[in-house]
């Protein structure tokens, strides 16, 4: 009784920790800082945990049994039975970015997505948790004289739109060699973004302000499909696929315009509310992983056996058509997005556990690097903008009472570029740092327990 009892408090202190920080995340702003986040609904997130980010910066492609992917819905039934999997992220950026010869400094720092998945039965899994939608963030000044009065323009953007999902997974074939599995995200779209452009004469406290808002209240879903093959025992090759078709989505929007001046109130110009629907851009990802095993000796003549991942995606984001059915696009999207990564994975210890106590530090942890190269829903002149980066990061095992538990770094340094003269470019270094909480093998959920 006393060993029941242990594991009904470990597995209480688990649910604990991850309903007290549910708040935290549901209520928290994430914030952004690019300028051209000002088209449609914001910057649509490409959630990439730290995993994923130091693979090229991809989002679905690799995925195993002691991690939570969110565009990879199908795999929530491949998880090890019996340990669900809480993941957590936070990530960040800081930026250079280069308008007309003037060079800003910017910065962002915010929570990124909660994940909970839990394998069950034999074939299924669920998940559920909070994942970011879209983001506006930027802020930027400019300076022109009117008859002969200097007048100073104020543009800033803001907000975020958030998704609280729940998702399905199923393995509809599950053999020894092969595996293929389907899933889906199904949730609900919430939270605002806002323009505002304030014009101010300089020298005097008067001027007025346009702000136009957007707020998302819909159900959105997503759905993918996952095949895992078994050439031999040392290589298998897992292909992927996602699609989030176009959706129409729920929303309303504000326009109101205010004078004001100091030592008297805003006076509202003017003030309008519309309803509609939101056409989103449809976006299909494809992936590919293959895994590699080999035996090695170590200069110490220790015996592992290692891994090589190897993964390539592919995602394309039709954002021309993108839009409203009751209002056009003050600043319609020119091209699609579409991005290519690469990444590869070493892990020098597959059976980690099993000789933990002769291995070092270095053979306990997984090494990533990759690349990755888009190109971006926007033009100026009709010249596209590219982004290219380089990733790289480690996954640290926290070995603890044996659990799936990790610490994840993913780091990546890129740049935002486009040819045209008085293009805005951007370079950035950005980061994500995560951490995936797993019952310990004492704790293990789902399985029968026998009283003598």
């Amino acid at each position: 009784m006393g060993y029941i009892t242990y594991i009904s408090r470990m597995r209480k202190y688990f649910l604990n920790f991850i309903l007290l920080i549910a708040p935290v995340l549901a209520q928290s702003q994430v914030t952004l800082s690019n300028p051209y986040s000002y088209y449609g609904i914001g910057i649509l997130a490409n959630s990439s945990d730290p995993i994923q980010r130091a693979l090229g910066n991809s989002s679905f492609a690799y995925t195993d049994s002691t991690m939570v992917n969110y565009y990879n819905s199908a795999s929530h039934a491949s998880g090890a039975k019996g340990y669900p999997l809480f993941s957590l992220s936070l990530n960040g950026q800081y930026s250079n970015v280069e308008d007309g010869g003037v060079t800003n400094t910017t910065q962002y720092f915010g929570l990124e997505h909660m994940y909970l998945s839990v394998p069950f039965a034999k074939r299924f899994g669920l998940a559920m948790g909070i994942n970011p939608y879209a983001r506006r963030g930027y802020a930027f000044q400019r300076y022109t004289v009117v008859d002969g009065d200097s007048l100073r323009f104020e543009y800033e953007g803001k907000g975020n739109i958030s998704k609280a999902f729940v998702a399905l997974s199923a393995n509809l074939i599950q053999r020894k060699n092969l595996v293929v599995a389907v899933g889906t995200n199904l949730g609900y779209l919430y939270g605002q973004v806002s323009n505002s452009r304030t014009s101010v004469f300089v020298g005097e406290s008067k001027g007025g302000v346009a702000i136009t808002s957007e707020r998302l209240r819909s159900f959105h879903y997503d759905v993918s499909a996952s095949v895992r093959y078994n050439l031999n025992e040392k290589n298998n090759i897992h292909v992927s696929a996602y699609y989030d078709p176009s959706q129409k989505l729920r929303t309303s929007s504000t326009d109101d315009l205010y004078y004001f001046e100091t030592g008297s109130a805003s006076n509202v110009l003017a003030s309008s509310d519309t309803s509609g629907r939101i056409n989103s851009a449809p976006a299909l990802k494809l992936g590919l992983n293959y895994a590699q095993k080999f035996h090695r000796i170590t200069k110490k003549n220790k015996e592992f056996d290692s891994e090589l991942n190897y993964v390539v995606e592919y995602q394309n984001t039709a954002f021309t058509d993108f839009g409203f059915d009751y209002k056009p696009l003050n600043t319609p999207y020119t091209a699609d997005f579409s991005r290519v990564s690469l990444g590869i994975q070493y892990t020098p210890n597959i059976d980690l556990y099993k000789n933990f106590g002769t291995t070092s530090i270095w053979n306990r942890m997984k090494y990533r690097v990759g690349a990755y190269s888009s190109s971006l829903p926007y033009q100026v002149g009709n010249t596209s903008y590219k982004e290219f980066g380089t990733t790289f990061g480690i996954g640290i095992p926290l070995v603890a009472q044996y659990s799936y538990s990790s610490l994840n770094l993913g780091f990546n340094i890129g740049k935002r570029s486009n040819t045209e003269p008085g293009a805005i470019n951007e370079s950035f270094v950005g980061f994500n740092v995560g951490i995936i909480i797993s019952p310990s093998s004492a704790d293990k959920w789902f399985r029968k327990v026998k009283l003598d």
